[in-house]
């Protein structure tokens, strides 16, 4: 809340304009996704399917379909991992 004690509060307009603003939590989440499937090497498949659940969790309402998109989670980096690895194994 402004007063006139705080009228520029820094740390207030920070949390407010920046980490408040939903689309720009979600855009640096998403950099923040790619930068580390990059870094780990990850597949495109991997990586969209990271990007695509947070995007979900972003947008999500109530907690049962934030357990959904960890679910969906979980079980699409576990298919895609083992088929790397089966594939990287093949070659």
């Amino acid at each position: 809340m402004v007063t006139q004690n705080n009228f520029f509060d820094l740390w207030d307009i920070f949390v407010n304009e920046l980490i408040g603003d939903v689309w720009l939590t979600i855009f640096i989440g998403l950099i923040v996704i790619f930068v580390l499937a990059i870094k780990f090497k990850m597949s495109f498949e991997l990586t969209s399917s990271f990007g695509l659940l947070w995007i979900m969790v972003a947008f999500a309402s109530t907690f049962m379909e934030i357990l959904w998109v960890l679910a969906i989670l979980a079980s699409s980096a576990f298919f895609f991992y083992n088929a790397t690895k089966a594939l990287n194994e093949a070659t």
